[in-house]
């Protein structure tokens, strides 16, 4: 459990943030030691009216109140915000969930000590199912470790990444991954649909498929190989497709598609630098 005498602040109140304070509320931390900010008074009222948060009156103001601050703002405000900031924070460690701004980035808005965590999350945190790969500086300690993955794994799971240029892997796997698997099943959707299935059908088919077998993946001890090989008769349904995705170099395709991802996280990285 978190300490409750820690302050958490986020700075943007959008999804991601609210993903988080809900979060955290869900797992019992106080209300009262959680800060938002955000130029948007309808997002910090609709937490604050939901959740009986802190709302602070600035950036700056939440900064100097706060122990971990959680920016949670668009890439391209990420700098400014940091600027905005560096001369109020009081020993507080920095949590950036931008996608592509390096540590190095962000440490360059503040003193050359200041604590800093990258974290690349995905879009299933919303529902509390979320994938969290975390990058700390030198200058992050053992406790505040602790209590930023706490943070995260308050909203799904989360681990640390040893070396910072794995994080482009980690946003290409599952930071974009979500978009992969609607996009397998948008696919399947489609082909039930024009083979003979109304939408309803084939959504609920589909859907419901998805679900089981990524509980099959989360909560047996077999691999995904083993799975797979267990539903795939040797001739039969599941064998014939599984040829035709073979014969397409579908392993190639999907190596391809991460290859992609991680590529553009590094053209993107190289333009904020």
């Amino acid at each position: 459990m978190l300490d409750i005498d820690t302050k958490i602040g986020f700075i943007g109140a959008g999804n991601m943030s609210s993903a988080l304070v809900g979060g955290l509320i869900a797992s019992g931390y106080p209300a009262e030691q959680i800060y938002i900010a955000d130029p948007n008074s309808g997002n910090t009222s609709r937490l604050a009216s939901n959740h009986g948060v802190v709302v602070a009156n600035s950036n700056t103001e939440l900064a100097s109140q706060v122990q971990i601050i959680i920016l949670g703002v668009k890439p391209q405000y990420v700098s400014p915000v940091c600027v905005e900031i560096a001369e109020s924070i009081k020993a507080a460690v920095i949590v950036s969930v931008a996608a592509g701004i390096p540590v190095a980035s962000i440490a360059s808005c503040f003193a050359s000590d200041q604590a800093i965590v990258r974290v690349m999350p995905n879009t299933p945190a919303l529902i509390s199912k979320g994938a969290s790969g975390l990058f700390a500086n030198a200058h992050v300690s053992a406790a505040q470790l602790e209590q930023i993955s706490q943070i995260f794994n308050s909203v799904g799971q989360s681990c640390w990444i040893e070396d910072e240029a794995n994080m482009d892997l980690v946003t290409a796997i599952s930071g974009s991954g979500p978009a992969y698997f609607f996009y397998l099943a948008e696919c399947m959707i489609d082909s039930a649909i024009s083979q003979g299935l109304s939408r309803e059908q084939a959504e609920l088919l589909i859907n419901q498929t998805a679900l089981g077998a990524a509980s099959m993946l989360k909560q047996s001890s077999k691999s995904a190989t083993e799975l797979r090989e267990a539903v795939t008769s040797p001739g039969g349904t599941t064998a014939a497709a599984l040829t035709h995705l073979q014969s397409a170099n579908f392993n190639e395709l999907v190596d391809g598609m991460i290859t992609a991802a991680v590529t553009r996280g590094q053209q993107l990285a190289k333009d904020d630098c």
